[in-house]
């Protein structure tokens, strides 16, 4: 008789685990898929609308790149018109640009100015929904 040691393996069910899907719209990029941005039609549009040229190409391309991102989440649309015509609106009631200063610039600083205050708005929205659920508690607890 052999008395070596009998080896036991355990079944163990692997359970697959489907990805979790974000539907955050800042994750999705109207710009990203197309690779090089000279080749998307509403990259094309909006620099023509700021005047883009050649020579200010490398320095515009990501700023615009996030206007336009900015434009399909406030718009919720892929619709061209909607698009430039959101970012058409809100250029024209910021600051003309100064001396050697793009239109392109002044959006992109705007709508960095809106993403960083996004979220601060939205921890205004809940202290302040706080805010009044204890003064309701405190109310009960009055009366």
């Amino acid at each position: 008789m052999d008395d070596k040691p009998v080896e036991q393996t355990e079944k163990v069910d692997v359970v697959s685990e489907q990805p979790k899907q974000e539907e955050k719209k800042q994750d999705e990029s109207q710009t990203q898929p197309w690779g090089d941005s000279r080749m998307n039609p509403l990259f094309l549009k909006v620099a023509d609308y700021f005047g883009l040229t050649e020579k200010t190409y490398n320095i515009g391309v990501s700023r615009i790149n996030e206007i336009i991102d900015w434009a399909v989440n406030e718009t919720n649309s892929k619709n061209p018109a909607d698009i430039l015509l959101k970012i058409a609106e809100t250029s024209r009631t910021l600051q003309s640009p100064g001396y050697g200063e793009h239109r392109w610039a002044i959006l992109n600083r705007y709508v960095r100015l809106l993403n960083q205050a996004k979220p601060i708005n939205e921890n205004i929205k809940s202290l302040e929904q706080k805010k009044t659920d204890l003064e309701k508690e405190m109310k009960a607890y009055v009366a």
